[in-house]
């Protein structure tokens, strides 16, 4: 089995996109619905290409542009998507447009561009990679299991290097509804759009992803045994964790006297914004110099666990 690493993330959020000038100077949405900070589009798409797209498949191909460009590779062997409801703006429209047409006459490019796999498909065809293709849509491990294809694709020799993405944008007719059933909970809505590149190279990466783990129903005890079979692999225990990565304070699984640090406070909640849990925990090792990092996530349905170190301390 190969280690993992992660060479590089990129961003587009609430905060100040394709930089991790948050970490040091946060920005604290107050909005209900927290606006996304998108970049000058034409530092990175011809205006003919952004016409085409709408704003989550931009938010897609700039990161993941921005994320290879950094980790030095052109084109990756494997791209791998989660989102919780793909292009839901396209989806909205072609909708309505059945509705207001009497099911006759309705854009077919709507359609199209409606489906979940739209998002990944559109960034092989922006920079050119024909190899693995794979979407997940899995509500709030979508992400998650993207992360995992990826992890034991490269661990498992099947691909060298894989580019890793988290993608869901809002809508206010998809707040209301997520608002009813309670989703939103004491957090904010955010928008997803993170992409990371996994590969068996060592060099100039942010840090090792050395285990992930998605449980289903979990107990508390199953947690925590889930925890320490994660930690045994790479021989460490919880007292070497330095930082767990939460949604949230109240987190229930964080361990016990350690430092916390909570993503969605700056970046909201989506389906996938638990790709910024990564970002974040990879960041803290990179920048911050932190050694073993414990990233959580999930509710009473799902928990997943991803445990990042130091490159200097797994050699």
């Amino acid at each position: 089995m190969k280690k993992v690493f992660i060479k590089s993330a990129a961003q587009i959020s609430a905060q100040k996109p394709l930089s991790d000038e948050w970490l040091a100077n946060p920005v604290v949405p107050t909005e209900e619905m927290a606006p996304t900070i998108d970049p000058v589009w034409s530092g990175w798409l011809s205006p003919m290409a952004a016409r085409r797209m709408d704003r989550v498949m931009k938010r897609a191909v700039v990161t993941s542009m921005a994320a290879l460009k950094e980790a030095g590779i052109d084109v990756p062997d494997a791209i791998v998507t989660g989102t919780g409801l793909g292009c839901i703006e396209y989806t909205e429209k072609f909708m309505k447009g059945m509705c207001e047409n009497a099911e006759e006459c309705v854009q077919p490019s709507l359609f199209m561009n409606s489906t979940h796999n739209t998002i990944s498909s559109q960034i092989a065809l922006s920079i050119g990679c024909q190899g693995y293709n794979n979407t997940y849509s899995h509500g709030i491990i979508s992400f998650q299991s993207a992360l995992l294809d990826g992890f034991l694709a490269v661990r498992q020799g099947n691909v060298r290097n894989a580019l890793v993405g988290g993608f869901d944008e809002m809508t206010p007719d998809k707040f209301r509804l997520l608002e009813r059933i309670g989703f939103w909970k004491d957090s904010f809505s955010g928008e997803t759009a993170l992409s990371t590149v996994l590969s068996e190279d060592s060099s100039h990466c942010l840090c090792e992803m050395a285990g992930v783990d998605i449980l289903y129903r979990p107990t508390r005890e199953r947690v925590y045994s889930a925890l320490d079979d994660i930690l045994k692999k790479p021989g460490i225990t919880p007292a070497d964790i330095d930082l767990t990565v939460c949604p949230n304070n109240a987190y229930p699984y964080a361990i016990v006297d350690k430092p916390v640090m909570a993503y969605e406070p700056l970046f909201g909640r989506s389906f996938t914004s638990a790709a910024f849990g990564l970002y974040a925990g990879a960041l803290s090792i990179a920048r911050n110099g932190v050694g073993t990092v414990l990233v959580l996530d999930g509710n009473d349905t799902y928990t997943s666990i991803i445990l990042l170190r130091s490159c200097f301390e797994m050699r």
